[in-house]
């Protein structure tokens, strides 16, 4: 199990926090369905740190 920094586990939180308010806030009405950026951030996420 790869052991994290504290820095890297502050990053992953905040990140987390920001995936959570984009799906709880930043919504876009389709009819009876929403579209929301959490998806993409979570792409990102991963983009982000499975490189390190």
């Amino acid at each position: 199990m790869k052991h994290l920094t504290t820095r890297q586990l502050v990053e992953l939180s905040l990140y987390a926090a920001l995936i959570f308010i984009s799906v709880q806030f930043l919504r876009i009405p389709l009819g009876t369905q929403f579209v929301h950026f959490g998806n993409a951030l979570v792409v990102v996420a991963v983009l982000l740190y499975s490189s390190r």
